[in-house]
């Protein structure tokens, strides 16, 4: 593996260079999972990019009607991080990005997508928008293609199926997670004392997007949970973070600046608002050891990865890693590692 990226993926394993894996947060003593943050102090550099969300309005986003493509220009002063995972969306058919990748100053790009609304039509040469990020459930899809292909350049032919089967999935649970939290929290009504943040509550199973509508419903889910999204606290520094369930380490995202954490965090909280606010726990269960959460994620990022480059072009790359149970990538600026993400491969 390349020294540039196992240099940030050690500095996070081993706390070092301003890294730090922070104390576990779950929504209740009956959550099935936990948010991890990652934290980084005093020792970040000066960022010297944006992400495509805070750049809205200088990025233009232009549907060329090619499904596994979008094009993109970058009207401002800062190269611009497009992140796999970011779903774009306007008038057009839905996409999400398949590979991350900077988009320099003043550049043009024609960047890999997927579709992610089956049923709706493209219009060639409409404007979208970014804002929505994907959840586990299609970000698995998007990094297996990666290696499910022998041409890794950013323009390889995706596996537009499972894409298509990671959005049902998601549309599946997420609905099913809102069954359980309603059943779980009139089970817990006769025993314990509720929050006001619990009673407020939309639990209505009934999701008006079609299943097929990954952003509609990402959106839909994220009101239905928001009181719940309000209380992941915000740690000063943070960088990233790490999300575990029942099954172990799920995925982890991080950034080497606190800003770039913050420019994207609510969306990544969102996309995984349904797993967050799982609480069906409610006979016990499941025991949470919080000790073990620093060593799972150390393990991941401490171990073995076979490693391919994906995109390769002046002033950054963008390496795709495969180790046995999880896939992910880093992304580099001028040489400088500026974000890892991975998660969990199917079982």
């Amino acid at each position: 593996m390349q020294k540039v990226v196992s240099d940030m993926l050690l500095d996070i394993a081993h706390e070092r260079n301003g890294y730090s894996i922070g104390e576990p947060w779950r929504f209740t003593q009956h959550s099935l999972a936990a948010v991890v943050p990652l934290v980084r102090v005093n020792n970040a550099p000066t960022r010297a990019y944006r992400l495509l969300s805070e750049r809205k309005g200088e990025v233009k986003i232009k549907d060329g009607g090619n499904i596994e493509r979008i094009q993109l220009t970058n009207t401002g002063e800062y190269p611009v991080l497009v992140k796999a995972g970011e779903v774009l969306v306007g008038s057009t058919q839905s996409r999400t990005v398949t590979t991350s990748q900077i988009i320099m100053a003043n550049e043009k790009l024609e960047v890999a997508c997927a579709c992610v609304y089956s049923s709706k039509g493209i219009r060639e040469g409409q404007g979208m928008t970014p804002g929505i990020y994907s959840p586990i459930e299609v970000r698995r899809e998007v990094y297996h293609g990666h290696f499910s292909h022998g041409n890794l350049s950013p323009d390889y032919h995706r596996d537009q199926a499972g894409i298509w089967s990671g959005v049902n999935l998601y549309a599946r649970n997420a609905t099913g997670r809102t069954v359980n939290l309603a059943s779980s929290l009139r089970a817990m009504a006769s025993t314990e004392e509720l929050s006001p943040e619990l009673g407020s509550l939309d639990l209505n199973p009934t999701y008006h997007t079609p299943s097929e509508d990954l952003a509609g419903r990402i959106s839909e889910a994220q009101t239905k949970y928001e009181d719940i999204l309000k209380q992941v606290p915000r740690i000063e520094h943070q960088v990233g973070m790490a999300l575990l369930t029942m099954t172990g380490l799920e995925s982890m995202e991080s950034f080497e600046h606190p800003d770039s954490w913050e420019g994207i965090r609510r969306a990544i909280l969102g996309a995984e608002s349904d797993k967050i606010s799982d609480i069906s726990d409610k006979d016990g269960i499941f025991e949470f050891r919080p000790e073990k959460a620093r060593d799972i994620i150390r393990e991941l990022l401490a171990g073995e990865f076979g490693d391919k480059v994906a995109v390769d072009r002046p002033h950054t790359r963008t390496i795709i890693l495969d180790a046995k149970q999880f896939v992910g990538e880093v992304v580099t600026l001028d040489d400088i590692p500026i974000h890892c993400a991975f998660v969990r491969k199917a079982s």
